[in-house]
């Protein structure tokens, strides 16, 4: 669940997707290149505003020593107008069987983990105005007037482009994992380098 409450006519699901990948990383650094991404797009802790924005993280060792892992991430950024909308980004990362494997990459070893690492992801739009307007007892009879013709075009580009957010997102982690990518988004110089083997260290 989200950090805030989704309430109808106030918040729209932009966009929602999974990604899976299960193979060999270093997960330490997939973490770490997840929150430079995030502090280089503006992403912040709504309640803080500062960049601890992982409200939960659990992990469950077996007794084989092999980790399963639950992470919650939740965070906001003003939209341009931002007087009027706000985007979240809901992201959950869940780990199974994630156990350490030494490889072999480039005539030398390297310690990772495999296992399968799963991460869903909701871009929503928050429409700030519409709880202006139900706060004054004249305005909030024309909140629906605004919201579904005077704003309309905002709204909708709004959520075109919390739509593009999110998939660019997508675009970054698929690039970092070495999945394959269909996307008109280009490919991005790496803030981090990328510490993802898939089938062992073969690039794809």
């Amino acid at each position: 669940m989200p950090s805030f409450e989704i309430k109808r006519d106030v918040d729209i699901e932009a966009a929602a997707i999974k990604l899976k990948y299960k193979d060999v990383l270093d997960f330490g650094e997939f973490y770490t290149a997840i929150y430079y991404w995030m502090m280089q797009h503006g992403w912040r802790d709504e309640d803080t505003g500062d960049e601890f924005w992982e409200p939960y993280y659990g992990e469950k060792v077996s007794q084989s020593g092999s980790k399963e892992i639950w992470s919650r991430w939740r965070v906001f950024r003003n939209a341009d107008d931002g007087q009027f909308f706000k985007f979240y980004l809901d992201m959950d990362i869940h780990c199974i069987g994630l156990s350490p494997i030494e490889i072999v990459k480039d005539g030398r070893k390297i310690k990772a983990m495999k296992g399968e690492v799963e991460i869903s992801i909701r871009g929503y739009v928050h429409q700030k105005f519409v709880g202006e307007f139900a706060k004054n007892d004249i305005l909030k009879h024309f909140s629906s007037l605004f919201t579904k013709k005077i704003y309309k075009a905002t709204i909708d580009a709004r959520t075109k482009q919390m739509y593009h957010e999110v998939y660019e997102f997508q675009h970054f982690l698929k690039q970092w994992l070495k999945l394959k990518r269909s996307s008109p988004y280009g490919e991005t110089r790496q803030f981090h380098p990328t510490y993802a083997y898939p089938s062992f260290g073969k690039d794809e």
